[in-house]
């Protein structure tokens, strides 16, 4: 038999114990790693915020607040939104078309009807306080006011005289906020050329009288707030 060589005889010798080794690194190397996913992502929200779960207040974050997360919208929409006006995207398309700036339909919306809403107003007339403004609603209304002669407030813009009624409903119907909104600010826009400033110009959307005069007031703030909140 031929004599091995030294070199041979070295490797006979060190192969086993490398698998000796790797053997045993089998048993260690599970002791080594994250007990289970859920411990190497960290506690869970209910852990570090007791009582997190379905049906309670979710916890706070980091984020600074008065930021909220990007929708794609514009900017101007996003700020209109969270500075109350709960239709901004539909009113800036309507203060577009009616050449008014945003800031400003935006103000009179959250004068009229809490930001935006659609419903109908709560003069001691027809249909006063009767809720979301539907089609089938409208057409009751518009019944009850052919009838009695009597007139309501009607969606965002609280369009109250006929005419505007009317003329929202060619464009597509008073229930529907966007021909509300367009015609609301359009005739904003013809108040604000002849009376020369928005506040005028509100003053002369509600009537007149001692009314008008704190309605003006009450706008004159309400617009301040919203320019400086849409920049």
């Amino acid at each position: 038999m031929p004599a091995v060589p030294p070199p041979l005889r070295r490797a006979r010798t060190v192969v086993p114990l490398l698998y000796a080794v790797l053997t045993l690194l089998q048993f260690l190397v599970p002791a080594l790693g994250p007990a289970a996913p859920a411990e190497a992502t960290g506690p869970s929200a209910a852990a570090v915020h007791p009582g997190a779960g379905p049906g309670s207040n979710p916890p706070q974050t980091d984020r600074p607040r008065g930021r909220a997360r990007s929708t794609g919208e514009p900017p101007q929409v996003e700020a209109a939104r969270r500075a109350g006006c709960t239709m901004a995207g539909t009113a800036r398309r309507a203060a577009r078309a009616a050449d008014i700036p945003l800031y400003v339909g935006c103000a009179f919306l959250q004068q009229e009807t809490g930001g935006g809403r659609n419903v109908f107003g709560h003069d001691p007339t027809v249909f006063a306080g009767a809720g979301e403004v539907t089609r089938s609603k409208y057409r009751a209304y518009k019944r009850a006011r052919h009838r009695t002669g009597e007139v309501q407030g009607v969606g965002p813009m609280q369009l109250t005289w006929p005419t505007f009624q009317d003329r929202a409903d060619r464009l597509g119907g008073a229930w529907r906020p966007y021909p509300n909104m367009l015609v609301g600010f359009r005739h904003l826009a013809q108040l604000h050329a002849a009376a020369g400033s928005w506040t005028g110009a509100a003053h002369d959307y509600n009537g007149s009288g001692p009314m008008a005069r704190a309605y003006a007031a009450q706008m004159a703030g309400r617009l301040d707030r919203m320019r400086s909140a849409l920049g």
